[in-house]
């Protein structure tokens, strides 16, 4: 028998004391997320796909204003579809505080999906079911520690868990910490792109919380540290 509750703003549907199964997971809003995420995969998927493009042409720059993170899947589901058969890759550098590898199941999860981007562009363990619709066209996760860069990762912070952490270690993820980024952007910057340099496409993901974890506007010297990351990226030809 099934009964739901609350629990951190989540509805979680939860079986009789009796039941041998586990408790499902829980995700705030994820019906009307993924909903989301399918039709931001077909909007980027169309533009893609666009007729005044020849066959052998690099795919036309996007800006895409998005207001979470969490969209990284599906967009980063539509190059990999668009690139099919190509030989071709795509790479991400993802310019973010955190590393958002949250999972519905791990102990005080909050079932934000936005913390939960880098699992479900993974695609470890712990995934929603549901958003596994946004893979390669071979089932696997969009990203793997060979297609992407975590850029400002901010290991101060208390939301990079030390089990988060572990997990980018043990899997030989490359990031830029936040303080070297601090330091010495362009230097950063050039570093990041120089890995990179092997993939044919490179996304760029810019959280406002790699400028300043409590405020996207801010008149420290942080802001100008980013926006010499933009004229380096700009500067690049891969974008």
């Amino acid at each position: 028998m099934m009964a739901r509750k609350r629990v951190n703003g989540c509805t979680r549907r939860v079986r009789s004391v009796d039941s041998q199964h586990s408790e499902p997971p829980c995700a705030r809003n994820d019906a009307a997320i993924v909903e989301a995420c399918h039709q931001v995969r077909h909007s980027v998927s169309v533009a893609l796909a666009s007729k005044n493009r020849t066959e052998n042409s690099a795919p036309p720059f996007q800006l895409i204003l998005s207001g979470e993170c969490l969209f990284c899947p599906a967009i980063l589901s539509a190059y990999w579809q668009h690139l099919a058969g190509s030989g071709k890759r795509i790479g991400i550098i993802y310019v973010d505080a955190g590393c958002d590898l949250s999972t519905p199941t791990e102990a005080g999860s909050t079932g934000n999906i936005a913390g939960m981007t880098l699992t479900h562009l993974t695609l470890r363990d712990g995934a929603l079911e549901s958003m596994k619709a946004f893979s390669c066209p071979d089932g696997s996760g969009v990203v793997d520690s060979g297609n992407i860069v975590l850029f400002g990762l901010n290991v101060d912070s208390p939301v990079p868990t030390s089990q988060h952490l572990g997990y980018l270690l043990i899997t030989l993820f490359e990031f830029s910490l936040s303080k070297k980024v601090h330091g010495a952007a362009a230097e950063q910057a050039r570093a990041a792109l120089e890995w990179m340099e092997e993939r044919v496409f490179i996304v760029v993901h810019l959280d406002g919380g790699v400028i300043d974890p409590r405020s996207f506007l801010c008149a420290t010297s942080q802001t100008g540290q980013v926006l010499g990351l933009r004229r380096s990226w700009m500067r690049s030809r891969s974008l």
